[in-house]
């Protein structure tokens, strides 16, 4: 962290760039360099310095229309007499406040300070703004949870179609603008939550919606987090103890279903979901007082719901039956039918049901089938159709070619 006042840069940046054009205004009104440097209280070597273009100040300063315009006004009154020492002050600390405003001194100040970007800081005019304080707090404590959220593997098989938001609003939000989130949502990718940006105010429409819904029952459940909704996920927030409640899926007055759902019972409750409609995914929201907490309720939910994936990681979609035998999905089975030239569309075939396929040799080779009455079909690779069985031969040794293979003991000894 870089801590540097603003006065500091008045001071290294400001005030060097006003003497130097100060000296050559001067000097163009016919001053010697001893008077101006008696003017404005510098020696007369640093005068020369200014004079000669080795020290020229900053340019964001130097090029300012305004500064020209203000170091024009009090270099022709001092020239003339027609201005007071008094009077060329109160011009330069006016040009400084102006500068401080969101002017050059206030971008100088940044860029020491990278804290500031893009708060719309205002310190050196107004003060402490409340307001921005609170909306840097919900902007730290969003992103803080989007860490937590995208680098915990358990969220992934969980995170909707259209992506999960992770929302928070400020204490008085009026409107979406007032609620930070994360601009075009969390998703899922390569087996991770991919994060596309860092979280802004007015990222977000639902998760927004459904968190000020909530703050008009209860104003300490500013935060929300989206998931998709399964028997798993509402099953495993039942057993958390968690207060759930259901609402319509269309978006036709949410808001105003939301508070009503939101207002019955005691409390608000902590989770609130719907099962989707047309065109409409099925969606969760955990609600907490801070988006950390939200995610954080969300991570122990969903870290109580077994495993469903594999040795290889992929998810264990096949069911088995009460001997423990596998039975085969109507993928596995689509895509085996496919494989082997049987029927499509996932239908179990006579031949899949009663034959052991073998690997074939190449890309056209015939291959063949034992079914369990012991009986061989040949197939064709190329036409898919049934060969005729070949008529077993008897092959007799043949004199020739064993005579032929067989090494004679002196056949590399010179004759």
């Amino acid at each position: 962290m870089t801590l540097q006042l603003p006065s500091e840069i008045v001071v290294e940046r400001f005030l060097p760039t006003a003497r130097a054009m100060l000296a050559t205004e001067l000097a163009d009104s016919g001053l010697s360099q001893q008077a101006i440097a008696t003017k404005l209280g510098i020696s007369q070597a640093a005068v020369s310095k200014y004079l000669s273009g080795e020290q020229n100040g900053d340019p964001r300063f130097a090029d300012n229309e305004r500064m020209q315009a203000t170091i024009a006004r009090i270099a022709t009154g001092i020239a003339d007499g027609s201005m007071g020492d008094y009077e060329a002050l109160a011009e330069l600390l006016e040009l400084i406040r102006a500068f401080e405003d969101r002017g050059p001194i206030c971008a100088v100040h940044e860029e020491e300070m990278p804290a500031l970007k893009g708060m719309g800081c205002d310190l050196c005019v107004r003060g402490p703004d409340n307001r921005a304080e609170a909306e840097r707090d919900v902007l730290r404590d969003v992103q803080q949870a989007v860490r937590l959220f995208a680098n915990d593997p358990v969220v992934v098989d969980h995170i909707p179609n259209v992506g999960t938001n992770i929302g928070m609003a400020l204490p008085d939000a009026d409107g979406p603008a007032d609620v930070a989130a994360v601009p075009g949502r969390v998703h899922a990718m390569g087996g991770r939550a991919n994060v596309p940006a860092d979280p802004e105010f007015g990222a977000s429409e639902h998760v927004a919606t459904a968190v000020r819904a909530v703050m008009a029952v209860d104003p300490n459940r500013r935060a929300a987090v989206n998931l998709k909704t399964s028997d798993d996920l509402l099953a495993a927030v039942e057993t958390a103890g968690l207060m759930t409640a259901s609402f319509d899926a269309s978006y036709e007055n949410r808001a105003e279903r939301l508070r009503t759902v939101a207002s019955k019972g005691d409390s608000v409750p902590a989770v609130l979901y719907h099962e989707g409609a047309f065109g409409i995914e099925p969606i969760t929201y955990i609600l907490g007082e801070t988006a950390t907490d939200a995610v954080e309720t969300a991570r122990d939910v969903l870290g109580s719901i077994p495993d469903r994936r594999d040795s290889t990681g992929q998810h264990r979609t096949a069911r088995h039956d009460s001997t423990g035998r596998r039975d085969v999905t109507a993928a596995e089975r689509c895509l085996y039918s496919l494989s082997r030239g049987g029927l499509s569309h996932g239908k179990r075939t006579r031949r899949q049901a009663t034959t052991v396929p073998t690997q074939p040799r190449s890309r056209y080779a015939n291959w063949s089938t034992t079914s369990p009455r012991g009986g061989t079909t040949i197939w064709s690779r190329r036409t898919r159709t049934r060969l005729p069985s070949p008529v077993p031969s008897v092959t007799t040794p043949s004199t020739t070619s064993s005579a032929a293979n067989r090494t004679r003991p002196n056949s590399r000894c010179r004759r």
